[in-house]
């Protein structure tokens, strides 16, 4: 796992062991990138080279998640308090952030205060796929770290030794260049089977009349009433984006995309330009969900009224 994760990302990590050899290691990280590229595995295996163990464990580990969505201030205020003890086993303390960009305003503004008074027994790495989130003043306090999807020829290189399963190409086609994404879907065929439903219900949405797609609405808004069921639009606008993306593609001859087009058939029935404007519109939405609240059941029914 340790080479495969190298071997994904291997400028990343030519630069990070090279400032390591040179002394200039950053006391905090962004990790930037879409979810499924495999920051977290890289973040970890650099965690264990710069302790010099095979497996950091609490206390020395702090690992930071959201919490019913968002990272709060509290959690913030009692890392804090976790950072005030001398590591336990380690050279230092490591601090890994997931979804960084979940944390709020005011957790972000008390995260800052550590970062401009770092502990030199301390590392921080934050993980984010909407860096944009993500206050300048913290971004600033970091040394920022890119990650990007793979090339489709890359990905069918590193998981050959996956090629015989039946969906092997459909696999790297719906990883959309992400690897861990991939080798998840390769090592767990439910994972798989439920990232297919989405784009069967996206499939759905986009081909159905605008009376079915607003009756589809009410559905979706009345029976997930329970916060932790409720209808995530993010990740729907997002997939949605994705199915744009590759109907456009397979559109526009595109060979992998092509060769995938038995899911995106309904793109033969539209123009670039009218799959570009959806796709366009689609793309603005996200950026306001994300930056802005906004009425989830409006906006999904807004971006209903864009579709072709």
């Amino acid at each position: 796992m340790q080479e495969q994760v190298i071997k994904w990302h291997n400028k990343q990590w030519d630069y990070l062991m090279g400032a390591i050899k040179q002394g200039k290691m950053s006391h905090s990280f962004v990790f930037s990138g879409q979810n499924g590229l495999g920051k977290k595995e890289l973040a970890l295996l650099l965690l264990r080279v710069l302790n010099n163990k095979q497996e950091l464990k609490v206390p020395d580990l702090i690992e930071v998640e959201p919490n019913k969505g968002f990272i709060s201030i509290e959690q913030i205020e009692n890392l804090q308090k976790e950072l005030a003890l001398t590591p336990f086993q380690a050279n230092f303390k490591a601090v890994l952030i997931h979804k960084a960009d979940k944390m709020n305003k005011d957790a972000q503004n008390r995260l800052l205060k550590t970062l401009e008074s770092p502990n030199q027994k301390t590392i921080f790495i934050l993980l984010s796929s909407k860096k944009n989130v993500l206050l300048k003043t913290v971004i600033s306090r970091c040394q920022e770290i890119k990650f990007f999807p793979l090339f489709f020829e890359k990905m069918v290189v590193f998981f050959e030794q996956y090629k015989s399963q039946e969906n092997f190409k459909e696999i790297l086609f719906l990883a959309q260049g992400r690897p861990q994404m991939a080798l998840s879907f390769f090592e767990n065929k439910d994972l798989f089977e439920k990232q297919q439903k989405k784009l069967q219900f996206i499939d759905q949405v986009v081909k159905t009349n605008l009376l079915s797609r607003f009756n589809l609405s009410k559905k979706v808004f009345k029976e997930r009433k329970d916060e932790e069921e409720s209808f995530n639009l993010s990740d729907f606008i997002k997939e949605l984006i994705s199915f744009l993306r590759w109907g456009l593609l397979a559109r526009e001859g595109v060979k992998q995309f092509s060769e995938g087009a038995v899911l995106f058939d309904f793109s033969e029935k539209y123009d670039p330009l009218t799959l570009k404007r959806v796709l366009g519109k689609a793309e603005e939405l996200q950026f306001l969900f994300e930056t802005f609240k906004i009425n989830k059941r409006l906006a999904f029914e807004t971006l209903m009224l864009q579709l072709p």
